[in-house]
C-alpha cells in the first residue's frame, strides 16, 4: 500500500468519527436533550435545563416553577391542542406553537428573578419559571 493511501484512510476515517459522533451525542442534532419531561438545572455554570410543557384542553402539564441558574442555556418545549404563541415575560421571547407542531423557545438566563410563561392570546399561564444566581 502506498503511503499517501494510507493518509487518506486515515482521514476519511477521522471524518467518519467525528461525524458519528456529531449524529449519535446526547439529544441527536436538535440541541434539545431526550431526557426525561422534568427539568433539570445545573450549579450555574453555563449548564442546561429543559421544561416541557404540554397543553390539552384545560390541563396543563408543566412543572410548577422550575428552576433555572444564571449563565444556564434555558430550552422550553410546548405542546398545545390550540395555536398560540408561547411567551417568556421578562425575557420577551416568544414561539409559535399549534396541534402538533410543538413551540421551542431558547435563551440564556442572565436575569435572576420569577418569570411568567404563558399561552399568550389564551392568557394561560403555564408556568413560573424561576432564575436563580
Amino acid at each position: 500500500m502506498r503511503p499517501w493511501t494510507r493518509w487518506l484512510a486515515l482521514a476519511v476515517g477521522m471524518a467518519a468519527i467525528v461525524v458519528l459522533f456529531l449524529l449519535l451525542r446526547p439529544g441527536g442534532g436538535d440541541g434539545v436533550p431526550t431526557t426525561p419531561s422534568s427539568p433539570s438545572s445545573s450549579s450555574g455554570t453555563g449548564g442546561r435545563t429543559t421544561i416541557r410543557a404540554s397543553v390539552a384542553g384545560d390541563t396543563v402539564e408543566a412543572p410548577e416553577r422550575p428552576v433555572a441558574h444564571l449563565g444556564d442555556d434555558v430550552v422550553i418545549v410546548v405542546s398545545a391542542d390550540v395555536t398560540d404563541e408561547v411567551h417568556v415575560h421578562g425575557y420577551d421571547v416568544t414561539a409559535e406553537v399549534g396541534p402538533g407542531e410543538p413551540g421551542t423557545i431558547r435563551f440564556v438566563a442572565d436575569v435572576p428573578g420569577v418569570f411568567e410563561v404563558e399561552l399568550e392570546e389564551e392568557e394561560r399561564v403555564l408556568f413560573q419559571l424561576e432564575v436563580a444566581p
